[in-house]
């Protein structure tokens, strides 16, 4: 699928926010982004139609790279890196570089939101000689992200098919977990792209602190 192809799937998708979703984890019937320190929870998430069937889909590398991207979103969006299925996913090296992928952004008035899961149609898996990581590559949309000063309405239309690169390894307990991720400037090409964006899109303030980052660390300390 070229470019203008997944760019009509991501506007089709929008035209649906608001209107209808698919709910992934039972949110309230009111939802905000801005509900810290309350624990985050997944909102509706309006998918394109179809689903993913690259011939690549079961393979437990994949199957790893796929579990851990709702989680990954949801946790960037709302600045909340406690959730169960975020650490049943992602290594500890994993979340601490999106902790610090945050605070870079601490005291900024205009911290870039991803709109949803990153889309994602695997293209490749290196697994390495040990067995006990692999490279996922796979085909992605850039920018998937947006701000106040360049918001989703305009940036979707130049999201274009991007490659995007996993690093996924295993555990001694035979669990498969994303360790990074990093989009990538290469152009490809996908047939089973699919895209889903948050219902409703993260919005809420532009500007937070370093104690409006959550993570299970500071939970704890504060219940000492």
């Amino acid at each position: 699928m070229r470019g203008t192809g997944v760019r009509l799937i991501v506007v089709g998708v929008l035209v649906g926010v608001g209107v209808v979703g698919l709910s992934a984890c039972g949110p309230p019937e009111e939802w905000s982004w801005d509900r810290d320190p309350e624990p985050a929870v997944t909102p509706s998430i309006v998918w394109s139609d179809g689903e993913p069937t690259s011939d690549l889909e079961a393979d437990p590398w994949v199957q790893a790279v796929r579990a851990g991207l709702v989680p990954y979103a949801v946790a960037y969006d709302s600045r909340d890196l406690r959730s169960d299925s975020l650490h049943e996913t992602w290594t500890a090296n994993g979340i601490d570089r999106m902790t610090r992928k945050l605070m870079y952004f601490v005291g900024e008035d205009d911290w870039p939101r991803i709109p949803g899961p990153y889309p994602f149609d695997p293209l490749t898996v290196e697994v390495a000689q040990d067995g006990a990581s692999a490279t996922v590559h796979g085909c992605s949309l850039v920018p998937w992200w947006y701000t106040s000063l360049d918001p989703w309405e305009r940036l979707e239309h130049e999201a274009s098919p991007t490659k995007i690169r996993f690093e996924v390894v295993t555990t001694a307990e035979g669990a498969y977990l994303i360790d990074s991720v990093e989009p990538t400037l290469v152009a490809c090409e996908s047939d089973h792209m699919t895209a889903g964006v948050f219902d409703p899109l993260p919005d809420g303030s532009w500007e937070f602190e370093s104690g409006q980052i959550f993570t299970r660390d500071e939970a704890a300390d504060a219940g000492e």
